[in-house]
């Protein structure tokens, strides 16, 4: 499994790592940690803009350049301490430290895929000050351009048991959510819970159908739920399961505040028509909202054997 880990220094990335070994991963896995210093160099019209303010252009290029350096610099190390905390967490894992200077949301998707990632690892939110206050619009960007599963990291609970929560619909995506849950390597006592929301808009899709559009949501979602329990048992992970009435993204985010969950795995698109075409509105509202790790899975992902 090759694995991206995005870090910037930040307290959100410091959290990140220390979630990383409760996800379940395994031990041959190849990371590659990435910073990327947020620069940029004044081209030739930035000298016309300089000269327009009433600035010396020689004394101001000069100075940032050196502001880059000094920001690329950083980079470095932030590569090379999230570097070292991964080999102490994984001892078995390769793992290497890259830095670059550019957009930090396009170089991180274009790492990933020169890399072939299978995962990429970010925090919820970095430096900035809006940052704070909702998912970071890096994370964000992230998660919706890359067709690999994207972890957004946040602190781990303090306790030694591990809760995962699986979100399903009866899509593919949130198939592959389900057999990534199983692929994973869980220690002795992780509990799993399998969550699914009730509501009249699954009825819009296709694979109403093909179970019998008679079915009440709850009926209709109860099976799919106690499907996913069923997977995960045949891998001895035993799961409980939800289903509550209620729009998916208010029901995972509540679902996952009163269990304490660690991780939440949910697909990246869901059933209903819209969320074939863009990013699922759950997924990207479940990532955004979570009080824990979100892990939004691609089935290309799953079906590369991950």
């Amino acid at each position: 499994m090759r694995i991206l880990v995005a870090v910037d220094g930040s307290p959100q990335a410091e959290l990140m790592l220390a979630g990383l070994p409760r996800a379940g991963l395994a031990d041959d896995c190849e990371a590659t940690v990435l910073s990327v210093a947020d620069v940029w160099l004044p081209g030739p019209s930035s000298e016309d803009a300089v000269r327009a303010s009433g600035q010396d252009p020689t004394a101001a290029f000069p100075r940032a350049s050196q502001l880059a350096e000094q920001a690329l610099a950083q980079a470095r190390e932030f590569s090379e301490r999230g570097c070292a905390r991964l080999r102490s967490e994984f001892p078995k894992w390769r793992v290497s430290a890259e830095s670059a200077a550019d957009s930090p949301a396009w170089s991180i998707i274009a790492a990933a895929e020169r890399i072939g990632a299978d995962l990429v690892v970010v925090g919820s939110h970095g430096r900035s000050a809006i940052g704070r206050v909702l998912l970071g619009s890096v994370s964000m960007r992230v998660l919706d351009e890359l067709r690999c599963s994207v972890r957004i990291g946040r602190a781990p609970p303090q306790r030694q048991e591990i809760r995962v929560i699986v979100a399903v619909d009866g899509s593919p995506d949130c198939d592959a959510a389900v057999q990534a849950v199983c692929s994973r390597r869980w220690p002795a006592g992780a509990a799993f819970r399998v969550v699914t929301a009730a509501n009249w808009r699954l009825h819009n899709a296709p694979l109403t159908a093909l179970i019998g559009p008679h079915l009440s949501p709850e009926a209709w979602a109860e099976g799919i739920a106690n499907r996913a329990a069923k997977q995960l048992a045949e891998r001895g992970l035993s799961a409980s399961v939800v289903v509550r009435s209620g729009d998916a993204k208010h029901v995972l985010v509540s679902e996952a505040e009163a269990w304490e969950a660690d991780t939440i795995f949910v697909g990246a698109r869901g059933l209903t028509r819209g969320e074939r075409w863009l990013l699922g509105s759950v997924s990207a509202a479940v990532a955004s909202r979570a009080p824990c790790s979100v892990e939004v899975v691609h089935p290309a992902t799953v079906t590369r054997g991950v």
